[in-house]
C-alpha cells in the first residue's frame, strides 16, 4: 500500500481495545463498543476544538533517570507493511498518517536510539553539554527549555528474559544434584555464547523509525496543557486534508460507518482540500 511508505502514522487505541499478545491483529473481531470508541476518536481528533492527544513518554528515562522526557509528545512511525500488525497489537489500531514535511514544519523530527545508560557515548555527552549549559548566565525559562532535545532520544530496551521456573517441592537428593549439575551446564553455555554473541535478547524499536512532535508553548497548535497529570497531557489540533492526509480505520465495517456518518464526511472530504484517504487496516494486512 503506497500510504504507508508515503506517509508516517500517529497508532493509537490501546486503551480500548487490548489484544492477546500473540492474536491475529487482521482477523481479530472488533466488538460493536469498542468500534464505536474508535469512531469517537477519529471524532475528537477532527474537532478543532480537541485534536489528537498527546501524553509524556513513559519509560524513557535515559542516564539512570539524568534526563526526563516530561512534556507530552505526538509518536509517529514510518512501518513496512510486514510490521505494521505488531506495532497495532501494541499501540491499537487507528492510525493517522500526515507528511515528514508537516513534522519537521512544527519543529518535531526522528528519534535518535541509544542504549540510555550511564557509559553510552551519547548520554555522556548529552551530560557534559547539559553541565557546560549551566554554567552559562542563562535565564531561568531558557534553562527549562533546554529538555526539549532530550525528547528527541529514545531508549532501547532488552525484550523481557523468559520466567524462571521455580523448584518443585519435595525434590529428592538426586533430583537435586541433576538441579544444580543442570544449571552449572546452563550457565557455562550461556557463558559461552556471550563470549560469542554478547547481546543474546533481541532489543526493542530497531524495526521501527520513530518521529516526534513534542509539546512547546511557542507553538498554538498546541492547547489544552495539563501538567498536574502523573503524566503531563496536551492536545494537538490538526486541519484534514491540509495536515491531515490519511487515516487508517481498524476494519471495513468501520471504515463504512464512518462513510455513513455526515459529521465526519464533512471534515474528512472538504471542498478546495484534498480528501482524506480511508484505509481499512483490515485489508491492509491481507494484502499479499
Amino acid at each position: 500500500m503506497s500510504a504507508s511508505n508515503t506517509y508516517i502514522f500517529r497508532w493509537t487505541g490501546k486503551h480500548i481495545d487490548k489484544m492477546p499478545q500473540r492474536a491475529n491483529v487482521a482477523a481479530h473481531k472488533l466488538t460493536k463498543v469498542v468500534r464505536d470508541r474508535y469512531i469517537g476518536m477519529l471524532a475528537e481528533a477532527l474537532d478543532s476544538k480537541m485534536g489528537l492527544f498527546a501524553q509524556a513518554p513513559k519509560n524513557d528515562i535515559l542516564g539512570n533517570g539524568f534526563f526526563e522526557t516530561t512534556r507530552p509528545c505526538l509518536c509517529f512511525t514510518e512501518l513496512s507493511i510486514q510490521n505494521v500488525a505488531e506495532h497495532c497489537r501494541k499501540y491499537g489500531r487507528l492510525g493517522f498518517g500526515f507528511t515528514k514535511q508537516f513534522i519537521a514544519k512544527h519543529g518535531g523530527g526522528p528519534v535518535h536510539y541509544t542504549l540510555g545508560t550511564e557509559s553510552d557515548p551519547t548520554i555522556k555527552s548529552l551530560k557534559r553539554l547539559a553541565s557546560l549549559l549551566n554554567g552559562c548566565p542563562l535565564k531561568p525559562a531558557e534553562c527549562a527549555d533546554l529538555d526539549y532535545i532530550m525528547h528527541f532520544f529514545k531508549r532501547l530496551k532488552d525484550t523481557k528474559a523468559p520466567a524462571k521456573s521455580k523448584d518443585a517441592k519435595g525434590e529428592s537428593e538426586g533430583q537435586k544434584k541433576r538441579s544444580t549439575k543442570s544449571s552449572e551446564n546452563a550457565k557455562n553455555n550461556r557463558e559461552t555464547k556471550l563470549a560469542r554473541y554478547p547481546t543474546l535478547k533481541d532489543l526493542e524499536y530497531l524495526e521501527e523509525n520513530e518521529w516526534r512532535l513534542v509539546y512547546t508553548k511557542a507553538n498554538k497548535k498546541w492547547h489544552s496543557f495539563d501538567e498536574k497529570e502523573e503524566r503531563a497531557e496536551a492536545r494537538f489540533s490538526i486541519e484534514p486534508g491540509k495536515e491531515l492526509q490519511a487515516v487508517v480505520l481498524p476494519d471495513n465495517l468501520t471504515v463504512q460507518q464512518v462513510l455513513q456518518k455526515s459529521s465526519l464526511t464533512e471534515k474528512l472530504f472538504q471542498p478546495g482540500r484534498p480528501p482524506v484517504q480511508l484505509i481499512s487496516l483490515e485489508s491492509l494486512l491481507r494484502l499479499p
